[in-house]
């Protein structure tokens, strides 16, 4: 019971909220002049203006974006273009103050508004009666409105050429651009290169030993030296044999007569192959230095030396000279043989030679090893190195196809080979003025009036504060109005009608 008491009264108040907005309604058709008035007055005021305004005359061109002759396959485009983008940029083009102020000196226009204002209003003018629609992505329309038919028609004509020659210039300017602009990052990239390759190359001269390539040719010199090492050791070794062997040769104890002059050795009988043995051993050191212990060239000198040194032992060796025998008066003394004794130093001399030579190449060793030990500092250096070259070179690539690229579509564009305007309708000569005629303007004039018209018939009933019926005495009153007397209107008396009886009218 509760829940239905508010849905009655906001239906009644919903239905009272109609019945005023009804009364309003009502009560504006106790204006009807103004209304009819106000229809008038509009519909005059736009068949002035039909006759007080010039007449425009509209020329109309429709250009076609017309795609490049060859296939993007073979030339990429120079302007990669949203087309609707391209063709509004054009249009701010076309329509500069420059461009357009040399079609108005061409045809003479607004010539009134020129004596009078400024060529920046006449060119604003001018831009205002121009008009670019774009169909799609291939196509757009230009409308000029004119003073007359012919005028319009030429305008718009030079409008269409102005927006073809400007496309053929901005590609051409674009491309040009941009075959400049790549072939100078093109030269700076190749001299970025060129300055790596140089500095790699310094790198690697002055870590010419301590490279990554050179490590197999380090270990085959210390192979060689080491191998050379252990050859002067087995040779310092044997001469210090043929010292100790010499050494008891040395010294002799004599009666301390005056010795006679020892006798001379005769011609050593090995001699030749000592001096066939030096130049092989000689031989077999440098080839050492050269190539692997297995190589053929240094297995045959081996052989040599060993057949060499077997012959040398089979050759005799003579008998000493017998001793001379000397006084026995004198008491004995010690002398020193001079041959042995020239013989010692020789070994000694080659004793010293061959630890000289051993020094030497244990500090060759020690320094290739060194060397070795920076190998992974140098290698790390050289790869950064190298990769940086590999970046650039792969940039370097990159900038000079994209040069090629435009250089090949700017040479299309100097041909005129690349994307075109085609005009699909030239500029059409209007057959009448545009925009509304008589009747139309006329029929639209009243519309607008009855609208204005009924807006102020409201506008009265809103603020007449009059009381007409009940309903507008309701908000004063507490109270309910229980009976309402009509108007009393006064009413002639009919010719039949008896003068004691009043009418039904009258009280």
């Amino acid at each position: 019971m509760s829940t239905n008491i508010p849905d009655a009264a906001n239906a009644q108040a919903s239905t009272q909220q109609l019945a005023r907005y009804l009364r309003y309604v009502r009560r504006m058709g106790w204006y009807p002049g103004t209304i009819l008035t106000v229809m008038v007055v509009i519909a005059s005021l736009f068949v002035v203006r039909y006759f007080t305004t010039d007449k425009l005359w509209d020329s109309e061109t429709v250009i076609l974006l017309q795609s490049q002759n060859l296939p993007e396959e073979f030339v990429k485009a120079t302007v990669d273009y949203d087309p609707r983008k391209y063709i509004n940029t054009l249009a701010r083009q076309v329509m500069s103050r420059t461009r357009l102020e040399k079609i108005i000196k061409d045809h003479d226009l607004y010539p009134e508004l020129r004596r009078r204002a400024t060529m920046d209003e006449v060119v604003d003018k001018m831009r205002s009666q121009i008009d670019v629609q774009i169909f799609g992505k291939e196509s757009f329309k230009i409308t000029y409105s004119g003073a007359d038919a012919k005028t319009a028609q030429a305008v718009c004509a030079q409008l269409a050429q102005v927006f073809i020659d400007e496309n053929v210039t901005t590609r051409i300017d674009v491309a040009t651009k941009n075959a400049k602009f790549l072939a100078e990052q093109a030269e700076k990239a190749r001299v970025k290169l060129s300055d790596k390759d140089d500095q790699i190359r310094a790198f690697k001269e002055k870590n010419l030993d301590t490279l990554p390539t050179e490590k197999e040719s380090r270990s085959q010199n210390i192979d060689q030296l080491t191998v050379r090492l252990n050859t002067i050791s087995e040779d310092i070794r044997s001469a210090r044999t043929r010292k100790m062997l010499l050494q008891p040769q040395l010294s002799r104890r004599t009666n301390g007569a005056r010795p006679r002059t020892a006798p001379r050795r005769g011609p050593d009988p090995a001699a030749g192959l000592k001096k066939q043995l030096a130049a092989k051993q000689a031989e077999l050191n440098k080839a050492l230095l050269q190539f692997q212990p297995s190589h053929p060239l240094v297995v045959r000198l081996k052989g040599e030396i060993s057949t060499i040194q077997r012959q040398i032992a089979a050759v005799p060796v003579p008998a000493p000279p017998k001793p001379v025998p000397v006084p026995k008066n004198n008491g004995p003394k010690v002398v020193t043989d001079p041959v042995v004794a020239a013989q010692i130093k020789a070994i000694d001399d080659e004793i010293a030679q061959l630890t000289a030579e051993s020094n030497k190449i244990k500090s060759e060793i020690k320094a290739i090893r060194g060397r070795q030990d920076q190998v992974p500092r140098v290698e790390m250096d050289l790869s950064a190195m190298e990769r940086d070259r590999e970046i650039l070179q792969e940039a370097y690539k990159d900038l000079l196809r994209k040069k090629e690229e435009a250089e090949r579509a700017q040479s299309l564009e100097d041909q005129n080979q690349g994307a075109q305007f085609k005009i699909l309708d030239k500029a059409n000569r209007p057959e009448r003025p545009s925009g509304s005629g008589l009747i139309k303007l006329g029929i639209m004039g009243l519309v607008l009036g009855l609208a204005l018209g009924l807006g102020l018939a409201l506008l009265r009933v809103l603020l007449d504060t009059r009381i007409h019926e009940p309903e507008d005495l309701q908000p004063y009153l507490d109270a309910e109005v229980l009976v309402v007397i009509p108007s009393a209107r006064r009413v002639a008396p009919k010719p039949n009608q008896g003068r004691g009886l009043p009418s039904p009218g009258q009280g």
